[in-house]
């Protein structure tokens, strides 16, 4: 049961770890998106001068932004980012249970029987966090993984020595 344990005790924080790079990612995008908007919008008033200067710019600038507008509630990114913050939350404090349970077994703290149940209750409470419907349409990239990979390094090297 321990390397059952310590199995999922890793793969479940490279999960929360990728969890956390994939927030990163939507927010960077969604604050692109916004920060767009908000400067054009914001500066629109003070850019009378630019209109007269270089109206066919600034008037594709407002274009693009009318759309981007129009479109942002199909960039689901708001939603992605509540999403995968209450998944961070759980996962993490699944990961600590988790730990719990490896000093436990370590410690000699546990029956066997005790050990299985708090197991497999944690690993079926990890399954149903790191499971996403349909309507999440989001999948960690290359960069998400590198970045969950270097961390769970960091963490395992720093709380277990390995």
């Amino acid at each position: 049961m321990r390397n059952r344990v310590w199995g999922s005790l890793s793969n479940f924080v490279f999960k929360a770890y990728v969890i956390d790079a994939m927030i990163m990612r939507y927010q960077k995008y969604d604050k692109r998106i916004n920060i767009c908007l908000a400067i054009v919008s914001s500066s629109s008033i003070a850019a009378w001068t630019i209109w007269q200067i270089v109206p066919q710019l600034w008037a594709g600038m407002i274009a693009i932004t009318q759309v981007i507008q129009a479109v942002k509630p199909y960039f689901p990114y708001s939603k992605y980012i509540r999403t995968l913050n209450e998944k961070s939350k759980l996962l993490h404090d699944i990961n600590r249970r988790f730990e719990r349970l490896f000093f436990n077994i370590d410690y000699k703290a546990l029956t066997t029987d005790e050990i299985a149940d708090q197991y497999f209750n944690l690993k079926a409470e990890a399954e149903k966090v790191c499971f996403f419907g349909d309507d999440m349409n989001c999948a960690p990239q290359k960069c998400d993984i590198e970045y969950a990979n270097q961390e769970t390094a960091a963490y395992l090297r720093s709380n277990y020595n390995i």
